[in-house]
């Protein structure tokens, strides 16, 4: 059930699989389906592999886990005094933060375990929605050369498909003596699909519907696809633990303007109004016209002046008298129709709009507003940053857009605010006490970030009555570092042993 659950994205089958889990559990950790499952996901899947035991509430079925797949995660599990009861406390904060130091340190190899490093490489591809390419045509990653692997290596992504067009299909062009896997990452590095121990040529696929309409918000994030390949050989040999960020960018651009529709009441059958071809804003871009059809719709043609344009989407709405926006349809049209004459039509006809010339028309006028985006090729494809050993920070360290990061820019001056909050203790309504400090906090915060104190504060436990939590055997520094991670979500300067200290936070 779980694997049938991950490979069609089912939530609703993988939690029924929990349940059965949770009521059947001493047969199922010690059948051979449990420990083939955990093998085939390998260390890439602790995260669910944990979550799942979460949802069974007991811990020891760690125990009953075949965990010689993952010793090293035992290890550091049992060093680190975190094989408690579950149902004692929420993960939720310190797991998160851990695991990614985690999959580093495993990585980076362990000389007293049987687990090899990996290669991997994270491949984000910008502006994914503009993609022109049809079926058996690819975007290839940029190459990448490793020491002991002879040649080059690169990842392929078929977005129409290769043997079906009705998906999105990735392979990885490698040696027959190595092995991979692919991922499909949420922008939080979360993964979406996995596609365990593949081999030369083999070919993984995702129903293209899944990931551009009915996921499309957990798929295409901010419009970029994020993948992510783990190489190592199959020989017994280690490959040199490195990680590679790439990033692929469609070139898109963009443009509005406003087509004013003059003597509307006048548009007649089988007569086009042309937008005017000596507009700056589409005059590089695209032919406008609009017609009425013989069933009283109104038609929007649209045609593309530029020859090297391969993808063009185009959008109009309308905004009434009220100040409501009327969204007027979408057309996306490809390279194989993009020197044709396009058209969509209007969601109203002429009698509608007529009819209704008080909310729609001033002086005979419709304004249309109008969004057309181009696709003419690749922007860049280049490998951003690559490291060796373990890599700073978090694993899922993103390869942010021009955007994206021009929004991070803009929240800095909250993300100080929130830090001086913190720093100064302005207006604090909680104290939270190490072992021989006193923080002055904010119950809204600390409950918004953290499921455990929101559940402390709203409920009559003496933490809320004396307005104070005590953790006594809580070092002074790991609480400075979690509490600077709830109000600022900052981890700069978070290093791997002070990483592992987090874990016995959540237990208080």
């Amino acid at each position: 059930m779980l694997v049938l659950a991950d490979m069609h994205m089912d939530g609703d089958l993988k939690e029924a699989a929990l349940e059965f889990i949770l009521k059947h559990e001493e047969v199922v950790f010690e059948s051979e389906e449990w420990s083939l499952y955990v093998k085939e996901r390998r260390i890439t899947q602790l995260r669910e592999y944990g979550l799942c035991l979460m949802n069974c509430k007991k811990v020891n079925s760690l125990q009953k886990t075949d965990v010689r797949e993952i010793p090293f995660v035992k290890n550091i599990m049992e060093e680190n005094k975190i094989i408690r009861r579950l149902e004692r406390f929420d993960y939720c904060l310190a797991y998160e933060i851990v695991f990614d130091l985690i999959s580093n340190q495993v990585m980076a190899g362990n000389r007293n375990t049987e687990i090899q490093p990996f290669v991997t490489m994270y491949w984000n591809i910008e502006n994914y929605s503009y993609c022109w390419k049809m079926k058996y045509e690819s975007i290839k990653s940029p190459e990448f050369n490793v020491d002991l692997i002879k040649s080059t290596w690169r990842l392929v992504l078929y977005p129409k498909g290769l043997l079906d067009e009705s998906n999105i299909s990735c392979t990885s062009q490698v040696f027959k003596l190595f092995e991979y896997e692919l991922v499909f990452l949420a922008e939080d590095g979360s993964v979406l699909v996995l596609f365990p121990n593949k081999c030369i040529s083999s070919i993984s696929s995702v129903l293209r519907e899944v990931v551009t309409k009915t996921k499309r918000e957990e798929f295409l994030s901010r419009d970029t696809l994020k993948i992510r390949c783990r190489l190592w050989r199959n020989d017994g040999h280690a490959l040199p633990a490195v990680t590679i960020f790439a990033r692929t960018v469609l070139n898109v651009i963009k443009t509005n303007f406003l087509w004013n529709i003059e003597n509307f009441s006048a548009l007649e059958q089988r007569h086009k109004v042309y937008c005017d071809p000596r507009s700056k804003e589409t005059n590089e871009m695209v032919t406008l016209s609009l017609g009425v059809s013989e069933e009283d719709i109104i038609k929007v043609h649209i045609k593309s002046r530029d020859k090297k344009v391969k993808f063009l989407n185009f959008q109009s709405l309308i905004t009434d008298s009220k100040g409501n926006k009327i969204d007027c349809g979408k057309r996306e049209i490809c390279l194989l129709d993009i020197n044709k004459d396009a058209t969509y039509s209007l969601p109203f006809t002429i009698k509608y709009v007529m009819d209704n010339k008080q909310l729609y028309l001033k002086n005979d006028v419709l304004p249309l507003y109008c969004e057309c985006s181009t696709c003419n090729g690749f922007l860049f494809s280049r490998i951003e940053e690559t490291y060796t050993g373990i890599t700073p920070l978090f694993i899922q360290k993103p390869c942010v857009t021009n955007a994206f990061a021009e929004q991070l820019d803009s929240m800095s001056d909250l993300k100080e605010d929130f830090g001086r909050l913190y720093a100064e203790g302005l207006h604090s309504d909680v104290k939270l006490r190490t072992a021989t400090e006193t923080f002055h906090t904010h119950k809204n915060i600390l409950s918004i970030r953290s499921p455990v104190f929101r559940k402390m504060f709203e409920t009559n436990m003496n933490e809320k009555l004396q307005g104070c939590v005590d953790v006594p055997d809580l070092d002074d520094d790991t609480g400075r570092r979690m509490l600077l991670y709830l109000y600022t979500n900052d981890l700069s300067s978070l290093q791997w042993e002070s990483a592992l200290k987090l874990y016995p936070v959540a237990d208080k």
